[in-house]
């Protein structure tokens, strides 16, 4: 929190409503999707975690997923776009030559 200029209530008032938010949802029995939607787009999750998130995400394998590739190669991705995509997607594995859709 020091290094981007955070009050010590401000860091305090953070660490505190996400130390909430992860005790609600340990509690829950299912995932929120809409309730991590808006954790992911509200102010209080801070750019440094932002940015590691999409690292983590299903292993890693959704940053080396061809979409984000292709599309990171031509424009910039905003930062919560793979964990938004991620909240909303169902992992799947699919044997090369196997149809996915039609």
């Amino acid at each position: 929190a020091l290094h981007v200029g955070l009050s010590d209530q401000t860091a305090r008032s953070i660490r505190d409503d996400l130390r909430d938010r992860s005790k609600e949802w340990v509690s829950k029995s299912s995932f929120d999707k809409e309730e991590m939607k808006s954790l992911l787009l509200s102010k209080y999750l801070p750019r440094e975690i932002v940015g590691m998130l999409p690292d983590g995400l299903y292993q890693g394998k959704l940053g080396q997923n061809l979409f984000l590739q292709v599309c990171s190669s031509s424009f910039p991705l905003p930062p919560r776009l793979p964990s938004l995509l991620a909240v909303h997607l169902m992992p799947a594995e699919f044997m090369s030559g196997e149809i996915a859709f039609q």
